[in-house]
């Protein structure tokens, strides 16, 4: 599989929290500044969430991790994703259960795996809470969320040959109300 194919799963997952985000609107304040930063190289450490034991970084271009960092910082608006995917010989449910616990760490774990479960009755636009409305894992796979709007977790599980493929995403937006 090409590094460019291994990637697309995370960006289309970092695309549509992205994408959730920035549909609730920016407050500008302040000063106006601006920077931007792009790595490939994101370790899962980096995402505040612990890399399931025994696990290992899928690998992308040559020796380097699969991963991504981005970060952008506009007047007030700010925007940080970190996005690793890893990769584990045991099956999806044993790997499920420890996110699960893990996750506890930044909040209540919503579990969004099924169109309809683990969704939080709809909250007004300025709610700072999760939900998981719009989003569900893949057929069969595990997909739980922790944190608030504004500083989330993200991790997808899907069964893959004899283990598990393991995507994390932390993501973290100032300036928007």
């Amino acid at each position: 599989m090409s590094p460019a194919r291994n990637r697309k799963p995370i960006l289309k997952l970092v695309l549509a929290l992205v994408t959730s985000i920035a549909a609730h609107g920016i407050a500008w304040s302040g000063d106006f500044s601006a920077s931007i930063n792009i790595s490939d190289r994101a370790q899962a450490g980096e995402t505040g969430i612990r890399a399931y034991p025994g696990s290992v970084q899928v690998p992308g271009k040559g020796d380097d991790p699969d991963g991504a960092h981005v970060q952008f910082a506009f007047g007030g608006f700010g925007l940080k994703v970190v996005a690793v995917k890893l990769k584990s010989e045991d099956d999806k449910d044993k790997v499920a259960a420890f996110y699960r616990s893990e996750l506890s760490r930044f909040g209540t774990v919503l579990d969004c795996s099924q169109a309809g479960t683990g969704e939080r009755s709809r909250r007004d636009k300025k709610s700072r809470e999760i939900t998981c409305e719009g989003e569900r894992a893949k057929r069969n796979g595990f997909l739980f969320k922790a944190g608030m709007k504004n500083n989330q977790r993200v991790v997808s599980i899907e069964s893959s040959g004899d283990g598990s493929t393991i995507s994390l995403v932390h993501v973290e937006v100032r300036g928007i109300d």
